[in-house]
């Protein structure tokens, strides 16, 4: 057993699974990749050291055929080749960019696990994920699917297998499990919530060893998607924003340039200083300018038609509009009514978490202050929230790597609990509460 970084590895190439390659002047790569709605997260690993050689994020070329799950569930039942074509495109031109870069051969690459929710990994592996949008919402596979490179298209790997990680339900999928390695919630003695935050809400309750499991319906506006000025997390996005008592804004920008836009961090970040400055209520309304003492505040409110818009930038470029705090809204009502009723459901007081992480490259950037402020997660210690990455990937990582590891993924996926939101009365309620600030 090796030690690579954060992973315990096993020297894969010198198991059984690859005897085929004795013999041969190779050595043995592999990609974990954390196939997103939005985004695609893709890392390649000496399979022999454990050593990552390279990590890269692309946008799932599969947006323009629908926002979220559920839209490209509906495209593929109409017509399945583009919209399989589009996931296994991207991580092909993905995976073929890093290759280049790093200079490992397509000959050297031998296996590639792959994460995702239950629909990006039925449209992946080609199987129509309709059902999974009807009654009563079963998957048609749960278990862990192999499949030979030549079987996607895929010119990046010319030997070995492809292999998905199994799913927990119809709504928990590969990603979950894969975070549930990651993290050892098996394992887990402490009481603990795992959030992966982005167009789905996955997360896992943990404690003594037990699981409690949901998911939601997020929508795209945390990766900065349907909103006005939203685009992700690159060259020219407003990742933070904070506000002076004077009323002066301060931006961090990527690239620390001129803002282009605002992703999904820095519109939680602007929404959490509006509240703070009184600029928007509790309701999420943007209030009117003659409301508001401090002049520069009050300067950067402006009409966008019939609605109501905050600039950001100087020059009224880059805003948030009246409707974008309305998506926004629907986003994190839907993330913390699935929080609440695990904690219903385990009867487990936000007070005894030991410790709340945010997991995913949207919780990565994201400022635990600001999301507890517009309510997205729970009031509580902020010594207690951890920002944990994007365990998802580190999860195909460790099954990339380690037979234990995934072998830990099939047993994870029989023992977690799915918990239904829909099925509970008080669904409605709930939710309506945590669209309020």
């Amino acid at each position: 057993m090796l030690r690579a970084g954060d992973w315990s590895v096993e020297a894969v190439c010198e198991e059984n699974e690859f005897l085929w390659l004795a013999g041969r002047d190779t050595h043995c790569h592999g990609f974990a990749v954390d196939l997103g709605t939005t985004t695609v997260d893709i890392a390649l690993l000496d399979l022999e050291t454990g050593a990552r050689l390279a990590r890269k994020a692309f946008l799932n070329g599969q947006v323009s055929l629908g926002a979220d799950v559920i839209s490209r569930a509906q495209s593929f039942h109409a017509d399945r080749t583009p919209v399989r074509a589009a996931a296994r495109d991207t991580i092909e031109k993905g995976a073929r960019q890093i290759l280049a870069e790093t200079g490992v051969s397509p000959a050297q690459v031998v296996k590639t696990v792959v994460v995702g929710n239950p629909i990006m990994i039925h449209i992946l592996n080609g199987i129509d994920p309709y059902q999974l949008t009807h009654v009563p919402y079963i998957p048609v596979v749960a278990r862990t699917l192999r499949g030979a490179p030549r079987d996607f298209g895929w010119t990046f790997q010319e030997n070995g297998y492809v292999e998905s990680l199994p799913l927990v339900s119809a709504y928990v999928g590969a990603d979950t499990v894969a975070m549930i390695v990651a993290l050892d919630l098996a394992r887990e003695m402490k009481t603990t919530l795992s959030i992966d935050i982005g167009t789905n809400g996955e997360m896992v309750l943990a404690r003594n060893g037990d699981m409690l499991t949901t998911s939601t319906a997020a929508g795209p506006a945390f990766e900065g998607a349907q909103i006005s000025c939203g685009m992700r997390a690159i060259q020219g996005a407003i990742l933070d924003v904070s506000i002076a008592d004077n009323g002066n804004l301060s931006l961090r920008v990527v690239g620390n340039g001129t803002p282009r836009g605002v992703c999904g961090t820095g519109l939680i970040a602007a929404l959490a200083e509006l509240l703070d400055r009184g600029v928007v209520d509790a309701t999420g309304r943007i209030i009117d300018p003659e409301e508001i003492a401090q002049p520069a505040l009050r300067a950067r409110l402006f009409s966008l038609g019939s609605e109501s818009a905050f600039s950001l930038s100087e020059d009224r470029s880059v805003y948030i509009s009246q409707n974008d705090i309305r998506k926004l809204q629907l986003a994190k009502g839907a993330v913390r009514t699935g929080i609440d009723t695990l904690l219903d459901v385990s009867g487990v007081p936000v007070d005894e978490l030991d410790a709340l992480r945010l997991a995913g490259n949207f919780g990565a950037g994201l400022s635990a202050r600001a999301a507890m402020r517009i309510g997205l997660i729970p009031p509580m210690d902020l010594a207690r929230v951890e920002v944990v990455g994007n365990a998802a990937l580190r999860g195909a990582v460790m099954a990339l790597l380690s037979r234990e590891d995934d072998r830990k993924a099939s047993e994870a996926a029989r023992s977690a609990r799915f918990v239904e939101l829909g099925g509970k009365p008080e669904f409605q309620a709930r939710f309506m509460d945590a669209m309020l600030f």
